[in-house]
């Protein structure tokens, strides 16, 4: 069962078919693990933002399963304004992890003596 799936998706740029984002299709399943990757304009955060809907794509349909309650991405540029890490930006997005992250005892303060190594 897919979880998302791009069926003949396209786009378009100041009315044009974009020639790189045209007649996209594939599935993405629930045990896959996916990574985009192409250079540099290639349209990979366009794509992203169609598959989070925060585009349309000119043509073309893309399906979200019900089981798809969650889904996100850490933009490349950030406002120059924000004063949060890389880290920390991409944790805003995931509030259960954050607070996971926050209640961890971080590995850097604990302390690692001879003593300890030899119990």
């Amino acid at each position: 069962m897919s979880l998302i799936r791009l069926n003949h998706i396209s786009y378009c740029v100041d009315g044009q078919v974009d020639d790189l984002l045209n007649d996209i299709s594939f599935d993405i399943n629930k045990q896959d693990r996916v990574g985009l990757i192409g250079p540099n304009g290639c349209d990979k955060p366009t794509l992203l933002r169609m598959i989070l809907g925060e585009v349309t794509p000119a043509s073309g349909e893309i399906v979200r399963s019900d089981m798809v309650d969650t889904a996100g991405y850490l933009r490349q540029y950030t406002p120059p304004s924000s004063q949060l890490s890389v880290l920390e930006a991409a944790l805003v997005g995931m509030p259960e992890i954050a607070d996971l992250y926050t209640r961890r005892k971080p590995l850097w303060k604990i302390p690692i003596t001879r003593r300890s190594m030899r119990q």
